[in-house]
This record gives C-alpha cells, sequence and structure tokens, in this order.
C-alpha cells in the first residue's frame, strides 16, 4: 500500500492511501499504530514530506571518504548534532 501524507484544501494535515485507479483515498487513525484505510477521497491540495519529525539527529564524518572530502581528520567518537524539522524537504 503507497501511503502519502498530505494537506487538503482548508490546510488540514492527513494521510492517505493510493487506489489501485491511481486515485487516494484518506486514512483514518494513528498511522503508526491503529489506523484504517477509508473509501473517503482525499482532498490533496499539497504533498508533504512523508513523516513529520519531532528531532532530526545526524552523525557527521561517519564514513572515511566523507572526512577525506573534507580534508578533516577522522574522529575518534562519532560527531552527533541536530538539524531543526525544517531541514526535512517539502515538495
Amino acid at each position: 500500500m503507497k501511503i502519502i501524507r498530505y494537506q487538503d484544501s482548508q490546510r488540514h494535515v492527513g494521510h492517505g492511501w493510493q487506489r489501485p485507479d491511481g486515485t487516494y483515498a484518506k486514512i483514518s487513525g494513528d498511522i503508526l499504530g491503529d489506523y484504517s484505510a477509508t473509501n473517503d477521497p482525499a482532498d490533496i491540495a499539497k504533498l508533504l514530506a512523508p513523516i513529520a519529525p519531532a528531532a532530526i539527529l545526524c552523525i557527521g564524518l561517519n564514513y572515511r571518504q566523507h572526512a577525506a572530502e573534507t580534508n578533516a581528520k577522522i574522529p575518534e567518537r562519532p560527531i552527533l548534532f541536530f538539524k531543526g524539522t525544517n531541514a526535512v524537504q517539502r515538495i
């Protein structure tokens, strides 16, 4: 099942699923828990990123070639940093 996250014409955010004919219908419930695929058509005004993360944890210089590309020494421990949720690609 292909699942999407979208904003409707009234700016509400929801999830939908792709029907065999290529159209989308709404999903009700918690997409990460108990949900059900309905047959109600989805009013898609804008497709959104598939998830809305609470935080994004990143690991820097996590492979040798990356360190070499930046002329950085290979760290003894992983370099951890956060990115804001606004870093998620939106279409």
